[in-house]
């Protein structure tokens, strides 16, 4: 009898999931489906959300289904005050092209990560959460968001990391007021914070976040950030926690082998390194790390930031055998 029940529940679930997945465009139940249903680029971009996230949540079972059902919900309701209500608010005319145009990016970013994210056992229990403040000031809007992770594996102590990715996301939104005194720019003011999740290994999580601004008369800032994470840990790692003390002579050769190769500044050997001791310029993935050198840095081109692609193979003599990455060094 308990098994019937569970298969019950199961099914119902199941069932409850694709109902939610449908569209209806002869009567769509809110102003994401209307707008979705306006555009076949979106209509595309949800069906893969969709099959995305019942191909995850088939894999799973008890706390992981729970976590996934929820933090899709949690997502949903961020794209309608996100996408609908903070551009509707101060809009003049007509936001069609805006709200299609923040949808697209969310659904195509919400895609991303649910194919990422390890399935199963190795379900790595990561939510999304969404910090938004938007308002008129001086005859202008301003909007600013943060949409960052939170780890929420259960039995792992995450509370600290968790408290630094916040903080962090809070201090990008708290911005202002604005304008700032003597400030002459008319706004619109702008923070866009947004996140992509690489998983290295299936228990290491890479965190890229996009940091984009415009909160003066100069020209809009935005530069990539990165954070690894031992998701079984609940701790962000070091460099050091990755790589032997080798990585301080390879790495930075590495690197200025591809600098020469379309220099404009070049770092002296001491900058360099120092560049290089900042683990958010660090950006893994599953085949290699990508290194920034953001525009206007040293190092960078003379029109935009320069990632450097070091694949692990060139790694794998610094990589530490009993580190978060040992795998990648076989």
């Amino acid at each position: 009898m308990t098994r019937f029940v569970a298969i019950a529940l199961l099914l119902l679930s199941l069932t409850t999931t694709a109902r939610a997945q449908t569209l209806n465009c002869q009567q769509p139940d809110s102003d994401i489906d209307r707008a979705t249903c306006r555009s076949s680029g979106l209509m595309t971009v949800r069906s893969s959300v969709g099959v995305s996230y019942e191909g995850l949540l088939s894999t799973l079972s008890g706390p992981a289904r729970e976590h996934l059902v929820a933090d899709q919900e949690r997502w949903t309701r961020g794209n309608q005050s996100l996408c609908i209500e903070s551009i509707n608010r101060f809009a003049t005319g007509r936001t069609d092209t805006q709200v299609a145009a923040c949808l697209a990016e969310r659904m195509s970013a919400r895609n991303g990560r649910l194919r990422a994210i390890p399935s199963g056992a190795d379900y790595p229990f990561i939510s999304e959460q969404l910090l938004l403040k938007a308002g008129l000031a001086a005859r202008s809007t301003y909007r600013l968001f943060a949409a960052y992770p939170r780890f929420d594996r259960p039995g792992v102590d995450s509370k600290a990391l968790n408290e630094r990715i916040e903080r962090s996301a809070n201090e990008r939104v708290g911005v202002g007021p604005f304008p700032t005194p003597g400030d002459s720019y008319p706004g619109p003011w702008r923070v866009e914070l947004r996140h992509d999740l690489r998983f290295p290994t299936r228990t290491v999580a890479a965190v890229l976040t996009s940091d984009y601004s415009q909160l003066d008369a100069v020209p809009p800032r935005s530069i990539s950030l990165g954070m690894l994470v031992d998701v079984a840990a609940g701790k962000a790692l070091g460099i050091d926690d990755v790589f032997t003390d080798g990585w301080r002579q390879v790495v930075p050769a590495l690197c200025l082998e591809e600098i020469r190769r379309s220099p404009n500044s070049i770092p002296s050997d001491a900058k360099l390194l120092e560049m290089l001791s900042e683990p958010n310029r660090w950006l893994f993935g599953r085949e290699g790390v990508e290194i920034v050198f953001r525009f206007y840095e040293e190092g960078a081109t003379s029109t935009s930031a320069r990632l450097i692609a070091i694949p692990y193979a060139k790694l794998k003599d610094i990589i530490r055998g009993d580190g978060a990455l040992a795998s990648k060094a076989r």
